[in-house]
Order: structure tokens, then sequence, then C-alpha cells
């Protein structure tokens, strides 16, 4: 019977991952057998909790024992004086909406040096992996149920590397990271977040416009069609559209008319609407119209899927100035002047 390659190709990963564990453990025990550690060093120059060299290039009298330096950059066991707690192994990243450059900073630097990544593949720019470390083992999220993924934290978590779980935008919005989070509090396995631009912020951004205009809308409601995931209790879309607030969407592209439908329960036909396909990707799309030829237009741009929905009238033109600039408003920081 032929071989599954996918499932050859797993079995490797695991069986490396498990070497690594072995090698990664029995690395620390004799660390920890050869240190006695009487102070750390005090040279500038050194970021080791222990070194062979003291100022002036004598030898420490002081440290006994095998003598490691460890750079400040890796998972050090060692603090001054005895054991230090282990860092966070797994980095929940926000990748942003879609251009590798409004990757920040600290998730670029994270990825780029992480030993296992686990990304987003159907919704993540692979450019955003472009600059990884040789040697990284990469999955692909979109192929792997929320067992599987656990287990390559896990198994990598053993071996002493560091993880990066790469999500599109920022994870805290329909990211689907709190299971994760919380399998590896059962699991004792440390975690941070490094949060990430939102796909509809990047939205905002690539049309131009303010969610929040005085005399407008000063809510946004974020929000998406009932589909497979059923929408809680007064969280209906007909429920959030009495409001008639800014309303951004996900998730939803696909369910248009029907969506158009339940909003004209609630806005005015003619309220503007807008569906941004992909936004800050190379091959964005932005369809413009209301609420009565929105899902017509969309239809029409071969749009299905991948794409935000905004509806509200900050998307025209009328709306009051803001307070924060008005030369006759006194703020904290500045005096208002009469006209």
């Amino acid at each position: 019977m032929k071989a599954d390659p996918e499932y050859s190709r797993r079995r490797n990963i695991r069986q490396k991952l498990r070497f690594y564990a072995a090698l990664n453990q029995a690395y620390v025990r004799e660390q920890q057998k050869s240190l006695t550690v009487g102070r750390t060093c005090s040279n500038q120059c050194c970021r080791s909790f222990l070194c062979t060299g003291a100022p002036g290039g004598k030898k420490s009298e002081e440290l006994t024992g095998r003598a490691v330096r460890r750079s400040g950059e890796r998972n050090s066991r060692f603090q001054r004086g005895g054991l230090q707690r282990r860092q966070k192994m797994v980095s929940f990243i926000g990748a942003g909406p879609g251009d590798p450059e409004l990757l920040t900073i600290r998730g670029k630097k994270i990825i780029d040096r992480a030993d296992v990544i686990i990304y987003a593949g159907s919704l993540v720019n692979p450019q955003v992996l472009a600059d990884v470390k040789e040697g990284a083992v990469i999955y692909n999220s979109a192929t792997m149920n929320l067992d599987e993924v656990i287990q390559v934290m896990k198994d990598a978590e053993a071996a002493g590397l560091k993880v990066a779980r790469v999500h599109t935008g920022d994870p805290a919005i329909y990211g689907a990271h709190r299971e994760q989070m919380d399998r590896l509090d059962e699991l004792g396995i440390e975690y941070e977040i490094v949060p990430g631009v939102s796909s509809f912020l990047a939205t905002a951004a690539v049309l131009k416009k303010e969610y929040t205009l005085p005399g407008v809308s000063q809510t946004v409601i974020l929000t998406r069609m009932e589909g497979r995931t059923p929408m809680p209790p007064k969280e209906k879309l007909l429920d959030l559209a009495q409001h008639n607030a800014t309303m951004i969407i996900f998730l939803s592209v696909g369910m248009l008319e029907e969506m158009s439908q339940i909003l004209r329960q609630a806005y005015r036909p003619e309220t503007p609407a807008a569906v941004v396909y992909k936004a800050t990707w190379e091959d964005q799309k932005i369809v413009y119209g209301d609420l009565t030829n929105i899902a017509e237009r969309v239809r029409a741009a071969g749009i299905k899927k991948t794409a935000l929905t905004v509806v509200g009238d900050f998307l025209g033109n009328e709306y009051e100035l803001s307070k924060l600039y008005d030369k006759t408003f006194t703020t904290e920081f500045r005096k208002g002047v009469a006209e």
C-alpha cells in the first residue's frame, strides 16, 4: 500500500522534534550537574549569567565547574543565584491585514527567529515568512485541527524550541486563539500574544475614511452574519443595526444579498456601503455602493470571500468638525480663544 506523503512528512517532523527534546533535556541535566554558582560575571560586555572571565581578563576564582556562556536572547534556564523561570515558548502573533510591512517589528523578530512556525496559510500573506531562519519547521494550520496544532506546540516546547503561532490581522478578532491558550494553560506551557493590525483598521486606511465622525457615529460595531457559528441572543444583525452606528461585518461577504435585506430594515436603503477585498494586498479590490446595490456590484466584481463589508454614513461627506482642534475649545493643553 502506497504511503501517504503528508502523513510521512508529519511523522518525520514529530521524530525530529522528539530527538531535539531528548537532546535538550540531556544538555540541561549535564549543565545542572556541572555548574556551581558563586556569582555572576561583572563584565559589561558579557550578557551571560555565568562566564569564565572576570574584569581585566583574569579567570574568576569564584566560579567553579564548567562555565556556560549563554546569549541573553536564548531560553536561559539560569538566573543570578539559581534557576530562572523559562521564557514564553509560544508566541501568538497578529500578522496584520496582508502587506508584510504592516507586521509589527516585534512580531517579525519572533517569526524570523522561531524554530517552529504555525501559520494560517489560507489568510496570512506568505511574504510574512520570507525571512525565517534556515531549518525552521513550518506548518499550515489550514490543514490542521486543534489537537494537531496543540501537539506541535507541545512537542516543540518539550524540545526547548520557540514556536510562532501566526494569525491573520489581530488574533483577538475572530482569531480562535482563546481555545489554544486554554489548552496551553492546561499543559503548563508559557505563551504570549503579540497584537497586530486588524483588517477592519486596514479597511478604513485604504478607504481613507474615519469610522467615528462627530455628528455621524461615535460607535463602531464589529460583527458577522450568523452561519455555522450561531449568534448569541440579542446579537442578531437586525438587533445591532437598530443603532444605525458604523458597522463592520466580517466573514459574511458570501451572504451579502441577505445581509443587505436585513440592514435595510433598520438603515435607510440609500445608506452607503463598501466591500474591501484583501485590504493592503497587491490584488486588493474596493467596491462602493449602498444597501440597494452593493450585493449586485460585489457579485459583478467576482468577490466571494476574504472581504470585509462596512456600512454607515461615515462613508459620506457630511459631518461636524471635532472639538479636539476647535480653536474656541479649551483643553488641558491649550486655552480656547473667542471668535
